[in-house]
């Protein structure tokens, strides 16, 4: 179980996203740094960091930093376009469904799906899952998912954001991640985009 404040801010050029999580015993479990260049995670327990070069690791593909914010806020892993989203909805009662595919290669799939009733979508795709457990009062349109249940190949977690701040301007300092360990920079091909056919506007 991690718990702890995300500070959000973006704009159409320079998405960021900063977030500490804590364990119950109130110690830094992990903090996170993303933005147009990549996403640095830092697991300070474990002595270890990763920058993953050009978005945030989703099972085997990246997302954007704009892509990620819109994830915390929604619950669906790609900022897009209302009718976007219309064209790729696939009717399956009681539920809709999205593909999201990995490119370029295209040969592993994210399963988006929004359950009847659901506030936020859940996601798997072939060695994970993640969804939303709890959302903030207010009805779908002022709600935010306020815990996670996150299940990979080696473990699974819990997390809950206690507060979400959104400064205007955000103070410079907020954006800092100091990691005082060495850091891996791990570059993955592939990046998530829709499985259907969006055409030209």
């Amino acid at each position: 179980m991690a718990e702890g404040p995300f500070v959000l801010w973006g704009d159409a050029d320079v998405p960021l996203l900063r977030a500490d999580f804590y364990g119950p015993d109130g110690l830094p479990v992990v903090s996170l740094r993303c933005d147009s260049s990549g996403a640095l995670v830092y697991l300070p327990d474990e002595a270890r960091a990763t920058f993953y070069r050009g978005g945030f690791p989703l099972g085997p593909a990246l997302v954007g930093c704009g892509d990620l914010v819109g994830l915390v806020r929604t619950g669906f892993p790609l900022d897009l376009p209302q009718w976007v989203l219309a064209l790729g909805g696939r009717v399956a009662p009681p539920s809709v469904r999205w593909t999201l595919v990995s490119e370029p290669s295209g040969g592993d799939t994210v399963t988006v799906t929004l359950g009847e009733g659901s506030a936020f979508p859940s996601l798997s795709w072939k060695e994970g899952e993640a969804e939303v457990t709890s959302a903030s009062p207010g009805d779908i349109y002022e709600a935010w998912p306020t815990s996670w249940r996150l299940r990979g190949p080696d473990q699974g977690l819990e997390m809950t954001v206690r507060s979400i701040s959104r400064p205007q301007p955000p103070p410079e300092s907020v954006w800092g991640l100091q990691v005082p360990v060495p850091v891996d920079t791990i570059c993955m091909d592939a990046s998530w985009v829709p499985g259907w056919e969006i055409p030209d506007r």
